[in-house]
């Protein structure tokens, strides 16, 4: 297989990138994040987590592993709390919750059974959480006992499945298999609710989502970058594509004014 790992990437001058040392890691990764000079990455089958320090960018160091998961998919945190998805057995999943507020040093307190069909996104909103479980639509999780993820809501995407989600205020914006945008309302205390959609132009598949202030950005295959307006969320308007060539459009994430986009062949557009 090709060996993977992550590199640290300067990004104070947007238009002039500066790329530090790739640092290879033994799985393959599957998800990253990172806070308080922390990052934390899924490292997929056999590998679980693992947590490198980054205070010095220049010099990351593995500061600890956590190796009982099977297969660790996607991750949020939130306080001392990681949130984890791990397919234990084929088909089947857990969201698993490990206290890392020692960081090298990461251990389980709790979780749940999510089972059918695999989550694709994992998103923490105060004491909420929210999954995009595939063909189980969008689920929603109180977690005001981190310990014991309580679900108490639930979208129903019916034959399509649900992909990507992010969320901005009261409101989480969910893509389907479909390619169509749904907007949910989340602010009711009991569930949520389908308040407006719309179906995306162009032939390329999603793959990632960010909602920030009055749009959503979607990263889309071959498409490159589209823009939706969600000044009205009930309804939505797309309003450009800004398409690149060369590879896939593989992730997405917003710094400032700037979108930047992970290419699988090129690298990474701005």
């Amino acid at each position: 297989r090709f060996d993977t790992g992550f590199s640290i990437i300067n990004i104070s001058d947007s238009g002039v990138l500066s790329k530090g040392n790739v640092y290879t890691t033994p799985g393959e990764i599957e998800g990253i994040t990172a806070l308080n000079g922390y990052v934390y990455l899924s490292e997929g089958r056999d590998y679980g987590l693992q947590i490198y320090g980054v205070a010095e960018p220049e010099a990351p160091t593995l500061l600890g592993t956590y190796t009982a998961l099977t297969k660790p998919v996607d991750m949020e945190l939130q306080g001392d709390y990681l949130f984890i998805t791990d397919e234990f057995t084929s088909g089947d999943y857990n969201m698993e919750v490990l206290n890392v507020s020692g960081s090298g040093d990461p251990f389980r307190v709790g979780g749940t059974g999510i089972y059918d069909y695999g989550p694709y996104r994992i998103k923490v909103v105060g004491q909420k959480i929210f999954l995009t479980a595939n063909q189980n639509g969008t689920l929603m999780y109180d977690i005001s006992n981190p310990e014991s993820p309580d679900p108490y809501g639930w979208y129903n995407t019916f034959s399509n499945y649900a992909k990507f989600l992010d969320i901005q205020g009261q409101y989480s914006a969910v893509i389907t298999s479909d390619s169509k945008l749904h907007l949910l309302d989340i602010s009711w205390p009991d569930g949520f609710f389908n308040i407006g959609a719309i179906g995306l132009s162009g032939t390329g598949d999603i793959t990632d989502i960010i909602y920030k202030d009055s749009y959503v950005f979607l990263s889309k295959s071959e498409d490159g970058l589209q823009v939706v307006d969600l000044t009205d969320p009930k309804w939505p308007v797309e309003i450009g594509t800004e398409p690149f060539y060369g590879g896939v459009a593989t992730d997405l994430d917003i710094f400032r004014d700037n979108a930047f986009i992970a290419d699988n062949a090129a690298g990474r557009y701005i």
